[in-house]
This record gives C-alpha cells, sequence and structure tokens, in this order.
C-alpha cells in the first residue's frame, strides 16, 4: 500500500512539473531537464505513462494550438501577448505554427 501511495505522489508530481514548465521549454532536453531528468528516455518513458502520447513535443504542440484557438476566440489579448504568453519568441513563429 505504502508503494503505491508513493506511486501516486511521484506520478502527480511529474504531471505537476509537466504542466509548470512545457510552456518555458525550447527544446525536449531543455523540457526534460526542467522536469528533473538528465535522460530523455526516461523522461519520455514517464511521460508516456502518465499522458499515454509520445513523443512529448507532439504533445506541447497539441496543447499550444488548443491555448491559441482558446485565447484568439475568448480573449482580448493580442497577438503578441498570446506569441509572448504560448513561448514563441515572436508573432512571426505565432503565425507560421497556425
Amino acid at each position: 500500500m505504502t508503494v503505491n501511495v508513493l506511486n501516486q505522489v511521484i506520478e502527480n508530481s511529474f504531471v505537476e512539473s509537466v504542466l509548470n514548465n512545457y510552456k518555458h521549454s525550447k527544446t525536449l532536453e531543455d523540457f526534460a531537464a526542467r522536469c528533473g531528468f538528465n535522460s530523455i528516455k526516461t523522461f519520455t518513458r514517464h511521460f508516456k505513462k502518465n499522458f499515454n502520447i509520445t513523443p512529448p513535443k507532439q504533445w506541447i504542440l497539441s496543447i499550444k494550438k488548443e491555448e491559441m484557438i482558446a485565447q484568439l476566440q475568448n480573449s482580448d489579448n493580442t497577438i503578441k501577448q498570446i506569441a509572448d504568453d504560448l513561448g514563441f519568441s515572436n508573432v512571426s513563429h505565432l503565425s507560421d505554427f497556425a
């Protein structure tokens, strides 16, 4: 029972770390490091276990797309503000992404 509780805490911590760091990560290596992993392979394994999708980059792109659409439809933010919020280096990169 203790092992199950510890595993759940670790998994919740991993998910929280992913959700807190994906916007600020420029590369998969950076994303893994921000989440406390030195190995991309180990990070990807945990990612698949918790999010049921690989590669993590694909997940990031789909989340950013959903957030971009939501912000465009539901906020008064400028395109520049949306690009900044989603971690794009400039509006041009956001436009290329869309």
